[in-house]
């Protein structure tokens, strides 16, 4: 290509920023923030439609938590307040385990964009860590021992969990 080439040369449209707001003054910038936010400048179909997954995860977590507390204080109560306490960690513990299936099917409905990207790694022990604490999940509360024994296991599902949601947050950074 010489020198006489490169004027005529098509140079490709910049995308632009969103995020640029250098041709935004600064008053109509102080206006948008000053005015009320009004229900329909909400989208109502992308926040109630979208990212179950992410909301979902959280009610597992916290219902295998608390089944975990039940479960070491009714091993140090009395025999009537331990039933009690164990009749509900069992609880608890089924009905966490009820919402692992939506969790995970809805984890893997929004897995496509990462199938082929670099994060694919990430995503692999996600899903199947993920697919595993379920499982796991399942034979807690089939074998149920109730005590320090199901509280020990429940604890070592709720690391494994975990890990699954650290895996979970790599994957959503960008």
């Amino acid at each position: 290509m010489n020198l006489s080439d490169a004027k005529h040369a098509v140079t490709p449209a910049a995308t632009p920023d969103p995020w640029d707001l250098s041709e935004v003054g600064n008053a109509a910038i102080q206006a948008e923030i000053a005015r009320p936010l009004s229900w329909t400048d909400l989208n109502w179909a992308e926040l109630l439609g979208s990212h179950w997954h992410n909301r979902l995860v959280h009610v597992p977590l916290i219902l295998l938590a608390v089944s975990i507390w039940l479960s070491w204080r009714s091993a140090s109560h009395n025999q009537a307040e331990a039933s009690l306490q164990q009749r509900l960690a069992n609880r608890l513990l089924a009905f966490a385990m009820l919402m692992t299936f939506p969790t995970v099917m809805t984890g893997l409905l929004q897995a496509g964009p990462f199938e082929l990207s670099a994060k694919s790694l990430f995503l692999f022990w996600h899903r199947n860590l993920g697919i595993f604490s379920a499982t796991a999940l399942l034979g807690l509360v089939l074998w149920s021992p109730g005590g320090r024994r199901q509280a020990l296991a429940g604890s070592l599902v709720l690391l494994v969990m975990l890990l699954v949601g650290l895996l979970g947050g790599v994957l959503g950074s960008h």
